[in-house]
């Protein structure tokens, strides 16, 4: 096949054995952590929406207890564990992929996993940019203003990289990734065309965004539970 560049470009300006070997285990640490992450968020949900039904069911009961603070509070936590959940799955995919590119040893290998890289970010938008902005004003009215501001950053950031680099994760995605009925010769064309030197930087911006994300998340995460704290105080 005839590519339009090469890993020796990576090989010897950017990558040597001791870096490789740093990323991997650095991505290797951030899997176990978001794996550990998808189970403590499942347990959390359910947790979260029990409680919402014994405080609906309390309501009906007992016309005179009123906890509508607190399932509007406890709806939104619910919404975004189950966001948090989906951080973690993308994150998951994106570093098992991400990793494996600093253990490559052949042009197609590295265009393997780029190509899936391009195609988790392109379903990010929808998949994660746009359920996060859907949750923004929710969040406004019960966090901390710095918690605030720092989530609305990571994801305006987000969204930017997701609508500068559409096309070309949307290209990739469709012409050999997701959609294997493509013409044989459309295909290739877009597997050789496939530049290491341009795509290595997309790849890295956009899991330094991921991760940016995650940081936010927990951020909010903290001061979701110290609103709440402060509610069941006052009852």
């Amino acid at each position: 096949m005839k590519y339009a560049d090469s890993i020796k470009v990576l090989k010897n300006n950017l990558w040597n054995n001791t870096k490789c070997k740093e990323i991997v285990k650095g991505c290797d640490e951030i899997i176990q952590k978001q794996e550990d992450i998808v189970d403590v968020v499942r347990a959390a949900i359910v947790d979260t929406e029990n409680q919402i039904h014994i405080w609906e069911k309390e309501q009906e009961e007992t016309p005179n207890c009123d906890f509508q603070k607190e399932i509007i509070l406890f709806q939104i936590i619910s919404e975004f564990y189950r966001l948090n959940g989906r951080l973690a799955l993308f994150e998951l995919d994106m570093n098992t992929a991400y990793k494996n590119i600093y253990k490559v040893k052949t042009e197609y290998e590295y265009r393997f996993f780029a190509r899936r890289i391009y195609t988790l970010l392109y379903e990010c938008n929808d998949g994660l940019a746009v359920p996060v902005g859907k949750l923004l004003p929710k969040l406004k009215s019960v966090i901390d203003a710095n918690c605030f501001d720092a989530y609305k950053k990571a994801h305006k950031k987000l969204c930017a990289f997701l609508a500068t680099n559409h096309n070309e994760l949307k290209r990739i995605r469709n012409q050999n990734e997701a959609h294997k009925t493509e013409e044989f010769d459309i295909q290739v064309k877009s597997i050789e065309d496939l530049k290491v030197s341009e795509s290595i930087n997309l790849i890295q911006e956009g899991n330094v965004l991921l991760f940016n994300l995650n940081a936010a998340f927990l951020i909010v995460h903290a001061s979701l539970m110290k609103h709440l704290g402060e509610i069941m105080k006052k009852n």
